[in-house]
């Protein structure tokens, strides 16, 4: 009896931990993902992660720009990159005008669509025409997420406000934040360590 019971102890903890090999992503992240991709909103038609699909038996782990971890298939690294150059030639052709970086709508940065991914250690978010988050859903609320170590914010619309923001993430090791207007234009500052944040 009391080798069913340790045996069953055993199992609950190999399940809270992680330890449960599954073949496929977790449910609530791949729900979670699908909610991201909608709040995504461009100007321009077309469906530019088209990976991430809702269907049950779709890996979210094999979709672009997804790294999950081998033992746990948790989200490891969450990347979301638009094609800027194939949409510009999208939106020119049906539309017979020049195309420049406005056709990318402003999108606003809600921290609680990242916060179901607990395992998260890699953020990669360049070139999205960010240049604000949404009211007190700002990058500070990523602290909860207490593996992550890498933030890419290259070549969007910041500016300085934006490390009020950022300096609550201690656990961040690399951020990126090259091609935004952190020195009033188009700045190239790389920080290689979070360490080495001076304002």
């Amino acid at each position: 009896m009391t080798t069913k019971i340790v045996s069953w102890w055993l199992l609950i903890l190999f399940i809270a931990n992680g330890w449960w090999c599954c073949n496929s992503c977790w449910k609530e992240e791949r729900t979670a993902l699908l909610q991201l991709k909608a709040n995504i909103n461009y100007k321009i038609a077309g469906d530019y992660l088209p990976s991430w699909v809702a269907n049950e038996t779709s890996d979210c782990c094999r979709w672009e720009g997804i790294v999950c971890s081998n033992k746990t298939r948790r989200v490891t690294e969450l990347s979301i990159i638009v094609e800027k150059i194939n949409q510009e030639e999208q939106f020119s052709t049906l539309t017979g005008t020049n195309t420049d970086d406005s056709i990318l709508e402003n999108w606003l940065f809600n921290a609680s669509l990242f916060i179901p991914f607990k395992n998260l250690k890699a953020l990669l978010l360049p070139e999205l025409s960010l240049a604000d988050w949404v009211k007190n859903e700002g990058f500070e609320k990523l602290r909860r997420l207490r593996k992550l170590e890498t933030l890419d914010l290259s070549g969007n619309k910041f500016n300085r406000s934006i490390f009020e923001s950022i300096s609550q993430l201690s656990s961040l090791k690399s951020l990126n934040l090259s091609g935004n207007y952190i020195n009033g234009s188009g700045s190239n500052t790389w920080f290689s360590l979070f360490a080495s944040l001076n304002y």
